[in-house]
């Protein structure tokens, strides 16, 4: 009986298909152009959010180009020689281009943790050499995989569309078939253009960027208020922050690699203030970069803030900032940092040099006048570390520290790979640095400067098996550097957790200035009771305290998995046991009352 059904549902396929005037070939086409998709948004959905409507429209979008070219194909005057194969090469050429761009923004989200932006292509195709790179593969690869994958589509096409097609495609047919399908697509183009893969050249939505308010600035900007104003005492106040690094992977926090010699001597010669136990604001750029500037936790991420910059240009300070990275295309990053910036530079700016080279911020700084008055803010975003970064790959760094292997080299090499990479880009980044100093003392700057060096996020190195960062908040993803030059830091009262969202009320408190109501930091030169710090991810809150002499982590979360969970501090992955009983509840109470104290 069910070989019966099968049959005659097949056989009723096939009618249907007669009926419309479709030859079986395109509708193979169709279905092969289906699955690739499939694979595509399954492989983002994993990491990103991936809405319905948005699969829906690009199928819908998929099924209408593939009438398009059957309804080509009856009205064109080709001979049956043009139509065996014309068809197969144009059907090849229109996979080939949406498998590109299927993978290119597979691979943005794999390497920068970020959708698809058609600016990035550009730039990227202008100099391949970083992402190659990131990738593990060399450019000759990628080459020929390229070449292989356009002969793998024309393959595939003749089969399909040439030996399968038996000509009996009528123009009626597929030409109807156009028209309803135009019909149908202008009804719902509002909704093509604002969530359609193809329109919007993008695939997903991230989950663990930032709060969903913050993707798209829009909306008046937060006006700070302050609880007293007075004269300030201005001085240079500098900030640097390198992305994707941890600190237990640094010279300057006792690693045996070599690769911050510049701040491991400023630190041994005590110019150099470490806090042992600092944590970022969440795992990714955006939210992180957004929450150092304006001293808000993940929680406290609400739209357009007021941040430094803004509170700096009250007092008459000049703002320049100086960054590697795409900024302005990373979900408009940039917009965020507001609008009181004098100097702005960023990957676009680069000139002659590589894409994410932290050396042009040092042109930058050159062919910029600094140094004339005291009241200059300065931010340099170094990307050294990050995968994406251009560092010397041909390094002769001596590694000694393998990440989740310890003092070994993984067997794995794709991960030996990344890890060494990590370490020869830390050290070029050490290297800017101490480039930056030199030019800031030579402007004689320094003397006089606060300079704060952190990271805005750190970076998994084969725990769990995972390299990056843009999940869920782990010590390995969130435990960064903060050091701190000048300004008596050596003197100031110990702080343990410390948090980025201390940063910049430590500027402000610097130059006698007021630390604005709304920021949730407190300056590092005062004491404080507080002894618990927030980071933050999608469904995720995260407390890490000190309690006594041990060093906690309390998980609430409210997506998957729902509740409270308690685990050690430096866990690397997130805790499955929940809280129970009456001890655990109680410490976990506890944590909440350290972050509350001020």
């Amino acid at each position: 009986m069910g070989r019966i059904y099968d049959s005659r549902l097949v056989a009723g396929t096939g009618a249907l298909i007669d009926r419309l005037g479709l030859d079986p070939a395109w509708v193979a086409y169709l279905a092969m152009l289906w699955l690739q998709a499939g694979v595509l948004f399954g492989q983002v959905a994993v990491g990103f959010g991936v809405s319905g409507r948005a699969v829906v429209l690009h199928l819908g979008l998929l099924g209408l180009l593939t009438v398009f070219q059957a309804a080509l194909w009856t009205l064109l005057p080709v001979g049956r020689a043009g139509r065996c194969w014309g068809r197969p090469l144009l059907a090849a050429v229109v996979q080939l281009v949406l498998l590109l761009l299927y993978l290119a923004n597979l691979g943005s989200v794999l390497t920068i943790s970020s959708r698809f932006d058609a600016s990035l292509v550009t730039l990227y195709l202008a100099d391949p050499l970083p992402m190659v790179a990131a990738a593990g593969i060399h450019p000759l690869t990628a080459v020929v995989g390229l070449v292989l994958l356009a002969t793998a589509c024309f393959a595939a096409n003749v089969l399909i569309v040439r030996h399968w097609a038996r000509d009996r495609t009528r123009w009626p047919g597929p030409t109807g078939l156009s028209v309803l399908g135009m019909g149908a697509y202008l009804l719902v183009q509002p909704q093509m253009l604002a969530a359609e893969f193809l329109h919007r050249l993008e695939g997903a939505q991230p989950r663990n960027f930032a709060p969903a308010v913050m993707l798209a600035p829009s909306g008046p900007r937060e006006v700070l208020t302050y609880p007293d104003t007075g004269p300030v005492t201005p001085r240079p106040l500098i900030l640097i922050t390198i992305d994707s690094v941890r600190a237990d992977t640094m010279q300057v926090y006792g690693a045996a690699t070599r690769n911050t010699p510049f701040l491991a001597r400023l630190r041994a010669e005590g110019r150099l203030r470490a806090y042992d136990d600092a944590y970022a604001l969440c795992t990714s750029s955006y939210c992180g970069l957004i929450g150092i500037l304006a001293s808000r936790y993940w929680s406290g991420m609400t739209g357009q803030l007021g941040n430094l910059p803004d509170a700096l240009k009250a007092h008459g300070y000049r703002n320049l900032f100086f960054l590697s990275g795409h900024h302005r295309t990373y979900f408009q990053l940039a917009e965020h940092y507001g609008e009181q910036i004098d100097v702005y530079r960023d990957v676009w700016n680069r000139g002659d040099r590589h894409i994410n080279e932290d050396s042009a911020m040092l042109d930058w700084l050159d062919e910029t006048p600094i140094g004339e008055t005291p009241r200059e803010f300065m931010w340099f975003h170094l990307m050294g570390a990050h995968r994406l970064a251009y560092r010397n790959e041909d390094s002769d760094l001596e590694v000694l520290d393998w990440g989740a292997s310890g003092s070994r080299r993984p067997a794995d090499d794709a991960l030996a790979t990344h890890v060494r990479r990590y370490h020869i880009g830390l050290r070029e980044a050490d290297g800017v640095i101490e480039q930056i100093f030199a030019r800031l003392d030579a402007a004689k700057m320094l003397d006089d400067a606060l300079v704060v060096i952190t990271s805005d996020h750190g970076e998994y190195l084969g725990e769990n098996g995972l390299t990056g960062h843009g999940k869920p908040p782990t010590w390995p993803i969130t435990a960064v550097p903060l050091l701190v030059y000048g300004g008596g830091a050596q003197d100031w009262p110990d702080r343990a957790p410390a948090s980025s969202v201390d940063i910049a009320p430590t500027f402000l408190h610097a130059i006698g200035a007021p630390i604005p109501d709304q920021w949730a930091g407190i300056a590092l030169q005062q004491p404080t009771r507080r002894c618990a710090v927030e980071s933050g991810s999608t469904g995720n809150r995260v407390l890490t305290a000190r309690i006594g002499d041990a060093d906690v982590r309390l998980w609430e979360v409210t997506g998957k998995g729902k509740g409270e969970f308690l685990a050690p501090a430096r866990a690397s992955a997130p805790p499955v046991d929940p809280v129970t009983g009456p001890a655990q509840q109680q410490t976990a109470a506890q944590v909440r009352s350290c972050l509350a104290a001020r």
